[in-house]
């Protein structure tokens, strides 16, 4: 169940990442996965344990989605590696 729900958003939040900016949605997707940790501390049932693995991995799928835009922009520097490669 948590796994499709991470499916879910991290297409969601790489969409919106995209469109309003990688910076301020991966901002939430921390402050939501901060939360969702903390949150392991209050379960005290298995719908309650469910619902904070959803959030949990939901988060951090949509985390890494995210962080995406944000590599290749900050990663694009028009350098190119030293490292030789193996294509001709």
């Amino acid at each position: 169940m948590a796994g499709l729900v991470a499916l879910a958003l991290g297409i969601v939040v790489g969409h919106l990442a995209d469109r309003y900016g990688a910076r301020g949605v991966y901002a939430v997707t921390l402050l939501v996965q901060a939360a969702a940790t903390a949150a392991f501390v209050l379960v005290d049932g298995f719908g309650t344990f469910v619902a904070v693995v959803c959030a949990a991995a939901g988060a951090k799928a949509a985390g890494l989605a995210a962080r995406s835009p944000l590599i290749r922009v900050h990663g694009a520097t028009g350098r190119r590696s030293s490292v030789p490669t193996c294509a001709p």
